[in-house]
């Protein structure tokens, strides 16, 4: 096979067959690109004068801040690694990003891997997360956005500036009125700066570090993971071969480059097969206009493919299409989260493309498996593995031997592969995340269907997934367990129909005396570290539940997280309807399934009306389950 210049697909991936048959040639046949400014040299030969990226100012899809040509893009990523350059980074410096996707985020990212490393940060944590990560990492340079473009952004960012030691410049997006020689404006830095060569090109390889991602772990501190230009090339190049993704593609993003997704399967797949990126609005899918508005954005710019975690699915699949022609989509994505069954059929019988669901977590830069759009798909299933790469389903991820399960048999997920990290920054949370043969453990469990693909059914990491947002529930914890009234907590995730799951909190009393719920709740609300991860509902109870070596034992906690819904779904109806018992067990799909008896001998409400609205607010909740009336 020829060397190919971009990373567009090479053809379908429809079955395992596929995937083996692109492993037989040659690696670097297939992949010529060393760094990740090697993918945009690339298509700047390849497809100069086609669009790249567009820059939505809001959900209006004529508001447009930016679009660049390939070749523009590339000029920008240059200016940018000058600029970076000319302010003392190298290739082991750290230049942190908080802002929101605004018109020139995007190629300063890809500059600021070119000259040394990025790490995009969630402009929503708290200052003193922001401060945490940003010390360990021994950032350089901070980009965020100017007192006038950003104020709210600005006045978190500003407080945190003189407690990192090791920041050296602040590059200001937009209008800079701030004084100090720290401060340097976007603009004026990059006016300075040469578009046509890099001034001090450093030597990257496949295995120099590209990027410092955070990713909620077991403990109340972010995990820093550190992926290299290898790991996403070839995640980027994966995604493109599993899509199908070309020139002629015009993909819309809704997720923020500090998010894995946005920056990697939605954003990096996408240009550097030689398509265009349209960045949906600085907030993407967080500003409800732009959901809203999601069929006239694809209608305008003739999308062929978008993607959103399952929380957007599921609102999109009630905003009707009206007049608007989406007949130019050949597919849609979703992944970060599992995605009810109801609301998958709904949505792809409504847009009537697939609805392709995908896997992947940070440390494998989005890329585990993907379903095959014009393959066999099964719902629930994420899918083949992807190319160049190894995913297993074993029975002890950390047995001298592993033990590969049958087909249609659970076990642990593992994989390792060209995308997949080595390592944390901290190789202290190595600990029980890797097999001494250097497979990943994902925490996720599942099996093999008999064609190859790959089917989740559970997971046994704690973490809270809230419409693809990763929660740890010990940053929850911690904030509980520092309110004087508390004696322990435990925060788990109770199943939504809209979000796939929301945090909630299990608190044990010190004294029933001086316990306040509102008042603790008022607590929360004030101190949990970000927006998503406030506890929705929080239930006090005598005592948690704990393994006989004393640890808290959270399935039995998830267990009664889905009876409190229940309840609570159950009072919604009519406060006479009573749940009398539940009955927990495995599920087909979706890993845990509910039998349960609603007593409705009080009720007042017909129970033929009673029935109805109970399915119905039960149906897109991903657990399954089983009602008997008495």
């Amino acid at each position: 096979m020829a060397k190919t210049t971009t990373l567009r697909a090479l053809g379908d991936i429809r079955s395992i067959a596929d995937v083996e048959a692109l492993e037989a040639f040659p690696y670097d046949d297939l992949i010529t690109a060393r760094s990740v400014y090697d993918l945009f040299l690339n298509t700047a030969r390849f497809c100069g004068n086609r669009p790249s990226v567009t820059v939505l100012r809001s959900a209006e899809p004529s508001d447009i801040e930016v679009t660049l040509s390939h070749s523009e893009l590339l000029r920008q990523i240059t200016k940018a690694a000058n600029l970076f350059t000319s302010l003392g980074v190298g290739e082991d410096d750290v230049i942190a990003i908080v802002s929101k996707t605004h018109g020139p985020i995007p190629a300063l990212v890809w500059g600021a891997e070119t000259a040394g490393i990025v790490s995009c940060l969630n402009y929503l944590l708290a200052q003193e997360v922001l401060v945490e990560i940003l010390r360990r990492e021994a950032a350089k340079i901070l980009v965020c956005p100017s007192p006038t473009t950003d104020p709210e952004i600005w006045g978190r960012v500003s407080g945190i500036i003189e407690h990192v030691p090791s920041l050296r410049y602040v590059v200001l997006i937009g209008e800079n009125r701030v004084q100090g020689a720290k401060f340097i404006s976007l603009a004026d830095g990059l006016e300075r700066q040469s578009a046509e060569r890099l001034l001090a090109p450093r030597k990257i390889n496949r295995e120099s570090i590209a990027a410092l991602f955070h990713t909620g772990g077991t403990t109340g501190s972010p995990k820093l993971v550190p992926q290299t230009h290898g790991n996403q090339i070839h995640a980027a190049w994966s995604m493109a071969q599993s899509l199908g993704n070309t020139e002629q593609d015009i993909g819309l993003n809704g997720l923020p480059f500090f998010h894995v997704g946005g920056a990697s399967a939605w954003g990096l797949a996408m240009v550097a097969a030689g398509g265009h990126l349209v960045v949906l609005s600085p907030i993407g899918y967080r500003d409800p206009h732009v959901v809203r508005n999601i069929w006239k954005i694809v209608r305008y710019f003739r999308a062929t493919i978008f993607g959103a975690v399952p929380t957007t699915i599921g609102a999109m699949v009630n905003i009707p299409i009206d007049n608007n022609d989406i007949s130019t989509l050949r597919l849609t994505l979703t992944g970060g989260a599992s995605i009810s069954s109801s609301v998958a059929d709904r949505f792809e019988a409504m847009v009537r493309v697939p609805l392709v669901e995908q896997y992947g977590m940070t440390e494998t830069v989005t890329a585990i498996a993907c379903a095959p759009p014009r393959g066999r798909r099964q719902r629930g299933a994420v899918g083949l593995r992807h190319p160049f790469s190894e995913v297993r389903v074993v029975k002890d991820p950390f047995a001298d031997i592993l033990d590969d399960c049958a087909p249609n048999e659970t076990g642990n997920v593992i994989c390792r592969g060209r995308q997949v990290i080595s390592s944390y920054v901290d190789r202290r949370h190595n600990i029980d995340a890797f097999t001494p043969s250097g497979y990943l453990v994902t925490g996720d469990v599942g099996h093999f269907t008999e064609d190859s693909q790959l089917v989740l059914t559970g997971r046994k990491k704690d973490l809270i997934i809230r419409g693809g947002h990763n929660i740890d529930p010990a940053a929850i914890e911690e904030v509980a367990s520092a309110h004087p009234a508390v004696a322990a907590s435990a925060a788990v995730g109770m199943p939504d129909a809209y979000a796939g799951e929301i945090p909630v909190l299990f608190v044990v009393a010190r004294s029933d005396k001086d316990f306040n719920l509102e008042e603790l709740a008022k607590y929360m609300e004030v101190h949990t570290p970000e927006p998503p991860a406030r506890p929705r509902h929080i239930f006090k109870i005598d005592q948690l539940p704990i393994t006989a070596v004393g640890k808290i034992y959270k399935p039995s906690l998830r267990e009664m997280a889905i009876i409190e819904k229940l309840r609570i779904e159950l009072t919604k109806i009519d406060g006479g309807l009573k749940l009398v018992n539940a009955r927990f067990s495995s599920g087909i799909s979706a890993g845990t399934k509910v039998a349960f008896a609603v007593n409705a001998t009080a009720s007042v409400v017909p129970q033929s009306t009673a029935k109805q609205r109970l399915e119905e607010a039960v149906r897109d909740l991903t657990i399954e389950t089983e009602i008997e009336w008495l």
